[in-house]
This record gives C-alpha cells, structure tokens and sequence, in this order.
C-alpha cells in the first residue's frame, strides 16, 4: 500500500512537469545516479534540484559583467529495468536563470533525455547512452537572437565504489554532451561526482553531488537528489 501511494505521488510530480515542457531550456548537468542496475521490472525515482554558475558570455554572448550569473533547476529522473543488467531511464528538468543576466536575458524552460543504461560490471561500472533535447531560445550569438532546439548524445560512463560499508558510496561519472542537430553549440565535457547516503530508509538514497563542465569553458555546478527504490533494497540488484 504505502509503495502505490508513493508510485502515485511520484507519478503526479512527473506529470506536472512534462506539462510545462512547452517552456524552452538549456540541458542541466548533474547525474545523480550509480553505477548499479534496478533489476527486472523494477523502478527508481529521483527528483532532485541542480544549480550552476554560468562562466559568461564567451559562450553565450554577454558582457563580462554577467560573468558568474547563476541558472537554478529542478527535474526528476526515472528508471525501469528492461532487463537485469538493463535499464531504460527518462530525465526531464526545468531551469530558470536569475540575477543580472535575468534582467536582459530571461531564458526559462525545459530539456528531457531518455536512453539504455547497461552494467559493465556489477554495481561497479555502468555505461548511460541517452539522446537528449533542449528546447531554448539562448541568448544572442554574434549580435543574432539564436533559438536552439538541439538534439544531445550524451554517453556517460558510471563508476561507484564503497566509501564506508552501508553508509556512503562514491560514484564518478565523466560524459560527454554531443549536439546532433546544430552547427553552432559544442561538445561539453562534464565530470561529476557524487555520494550516496545509505542508512536514512532501506528504500531511499540521498544524493549530494558537484561537478564542473570541463570543456569549452570551465563552470561548477551543484545538485541534491533523493533516490525512491520502489521495490526492497534488500533484494538483489544487479
């Protein structure tokens, strides 16, 4: 019973969201995952909420001025087992920018990814093959408004290790973001890393993680999740 409720809740926060997918958006870069798999049939849900600091208007057109403006999200990610060392996982987030660069460049919206998860080796390395899409008019680029509506591949390698038995575990995940569908972005290349809270609930993880965006310009960026197993976590996952 209380693991319907909790399906049904989760369920409702994801619809919500999907309805403002209207909205535009840059992709966010936390991962807020592992390198383990949920099992067969299984489900795991993670919303969580990310921040970044931007590093200026090299990339995106803005005056020195703007340099360190910061862009605020939240999202939820989702992931059901395919198969015992398969997982298919959907992401969606909404992200918003404040501070000088609200006031001349409101950019708002949403970005999602979906892809296969496959275990390379057990609850230790795993690799993530998501496409991804933004949907953002950025901000001018060489004097032009430019409306970016890019398909993302971002391969992700996982790598987790115990930090203290059944009390935290590190997980580093190097990706790399892609476009597919537009002449005028990069390729990003993103570093996270991220701890796993045990111990809370047999059934939950919390999940604090940094990470920087490596490549064309170095920005951070930070996020906390909270991961929901709906299914016992004494079970044997892959």
């Amino acid at each position: 019973m209380e693991t319907s409720s909790l399906l049904t809740k989760l369920c409702m926060l994801m619809s919500f969201m999907l309805l403002i997918l209207f909205q535009n958006c840059v992709p966010l870069y936390s991962e807020l995952q592992d390198a383990k798999t949920v099992g067969y049939k299984k489900v795991e849900i993670t919303p969580f909420f990310s921040t970044i600091n931007l590093p200026g208007g090299i990339i995106l057109g803005i005056t020195e001025d703007d340099v360190g403006s910061i862009q605020n999200g939240v999202g939820a990610q989702v992931a059901f087992g395919i198969a015992d060392r398969i997982d298919l996982r959907g992401r969606i987030d909404y992200s918003w920018t404040y501070g000088s660069m609200k006031e001349d460049y409101p950019n708002y919206g949403t970005s999602f990814l979906i892809g296969p998860k496959f275990s390379l080796v057990p609850k230790k390395l795993a690799l993530f093959t998501p496409l991804g899409k933004g949907f953002s008019p950025l901000l001018p680029f060489d004097g032009v408004e430019y409306y970016s509506n890019s398909i993302y591949f971002i391969p992700t390698f996982l790598i987790t290790a115990p930090l203290i038995r059944d009390k935290f575990e590190l997980t580093v995940s190097p990706k790399a973001y892609i476009p597919l569908s537009d002449e005028i972005l990069n390729t990003s290349i993103v570093l996270n890393t991220g701890i796993a809270i045990l111990g809370i609930h047999p059934n939950l993880k919390l999940r604090p993680e940094i990470g920087i965006m490596a490549w064309p310009l170095p920005s951070l960026h930070g996020s906390l999740g909270i991961t929901f197993r709906l299914h016992d976590e004494t079970e044997d996952v892959p």
